[in-house]
């Protein structure tokens, strides 16, 4: 059910750079679909996931604020589990954006490539 949604996300954010703001409410209801994972974890992970690149969004404006909204909504999904797809995802924002061009990168794409793989992690723990 995930998976589609998430490629509708990558596939707008690649055409038009943006993440439309729907789409948090749907994954956040959907979350109630994803077993085994308490609210306080859910929360915890949302907020670990989302606060350090709400900050980085402020500082550098590389990042938009739905990519924030986005990284909040994936770790209210999964949770803690979600904390080393957002740690790959920001390797993978670091080098893409290492040569310091200042043009927007649509951002989405790694966020719910890592995010499918957090969904499926603890079946490979």
């Amino acid at each position: 059910m995930l998976i589609p949604l998430l490629v509708r996300i990558s596939v707008k954010d690649i055409k038009t750079k943006t993440v439309s703001n729907a789409i948090q409410p749907v994954l956040l209801c959907a979350a109630i679909f994803l077993n085994g994972i308490s609210p306080f974890e859910r929360l915890i992970g949302g907020f670990l996931s989302a606060f350090p690149s709400y900050i980085y969004s402020h500082k550098t404006r590389k990042m938009g604020m739905g990519d924030v909204k986005l990284m909040f909504s994936f770790g209210w999904c999964s949770g803690l589990w979600n904390i080393p797809a957002v740690i790959f995802a920001w390797i993978i924002f670091y080098f893409t954006t290492l040569k310091g061009k200042n043009k927007p990168i649509p951002y989405a794409p790694y966020l719910c490539g890592t995010f499918a793989l957090s969904l499926f992690m603890p079946y490979f723990i």
